[in-house]
């Protein structure tokens, strides 16, 4: 039987899933996984699952198998050459000046392949530095620049609300996040205090765009009329999980009502006027 299980790589939150055939492997196990990079070695963070389970649209990636003495003491040799790979980098980088942090190092199991992750400022020609990092490092060198968000993800964090970075914990992939998003969710406009650790936008108001869509249609357009004892107010604007309306008339100020009772207002004003139309046409 087919199954999936979620494995950890080091120095990443994320949890990802691969496929296997040994339902005995257990939380806290090392295993060598084929990924999208090479062979790797991470540590299981859920056990085996049926796969008919896994609802997820990506393709899954197998376990080879186990990890042996072998394979970690090979693991903890690779470590210790990446710092050295991570040196050389950051060495000629500096000479090259070329902005570029370096993020992470990492050595695939077989040393088949070195991947060097770096955030810039900026698009990279790196094809100079990879020519002397060619000339020292006797491997397949990948240079990979990390996004904004993407850094949140792989470093991790605590978000504005306390609670660690929904990248961190569950997001694989970033949508388009807009700042039309903040009017429909009738926020302040001052971004920088809408945006994350990554200074982008905040995910969650991806997540909440569409509870607010769905919640406003309950609600009144803003600018609506409602008569309040025979005098005229505006629906300035309303908070959608206390159900109040804010109503804004010039010279009376302004009223905060629940939204039951302006819908019951405008209801009752709908009837007189439609009333009020018929005895016109009456009259007529």
């Amino acid at each position: 039987m087919d199954y999936f299980i979620t494995v950890k790589f080091e120095d990443n939150t994320l949890g990802y899933c691969f496929s296997c055939q040994d339902n005995t492997l257990k939380v806290g196990d090392f295993v060598v996984c084929d990924t999208t990079r090479g062979l790797e070695i991470g540590k299981i963070s859920k056990e085996p699952q049926e796969m008919s389970k896994y609802k997820l649209k990506f393709e899954l990636k197998p376990i080879l198998k186990k990890a042996d003495e072998g394979d970690i003491k090979l693991y903890k040799l690779n470590k210790i050459k990446a710092a050295e790979y991570g040196k050389i980098f950051m060495d000629e980088e500096k000479k090259l000046n070329l902005g570029m942090k370096l993020l992470s190092t990492e050595l695939m199991l077989d040393q088949s392949k070195v991947v060097f992750s770096y955030v810039s400022d900026q698009r990279v020609d790196f094809r100079d530095l990879l020519k002397n990092l060619i000339v020292k490092i006797k491997c397949k060198i990948e240079l990979r620049q990390v996004a904004a968000r993407d850094r949140a993800q792989k470093i991790g964090g605590i978000g504005p609300c306390g609670l660690i970075t929904c990248c961190s914990l569950f997001l694989r992939e970033f949508e388009g996040i807009t700042t039309s998003m903040i009017k429909n969710q009738m926020l302040s406009g001052n971004t920088s205090k809408l945006s994350g650790l990554c200074d982008k936008l905040l995910c969650c108001l991806k997540f909440e765009n569409e509870g607010y869509s769905q919640a406003k249609k309950d609600f009144p357009p803003l600018k609506s009329e409602v008569y309040v004892e025979g005098v005229k107010y505006l629906v300035a604007g309303y908070n959608v999980f206390s159900k109040v309306i804010k109503l804004k008339n010039n010279l009376e100020g302004e009223l905060y009502l629940p939204l039951n009772e302006v819908k019951t207002l405008i209801k009752n004003q709908a009837k007189l006027e439609k009333k009020d139309k018929i005895n016109s046409n009456d009259e007529k």
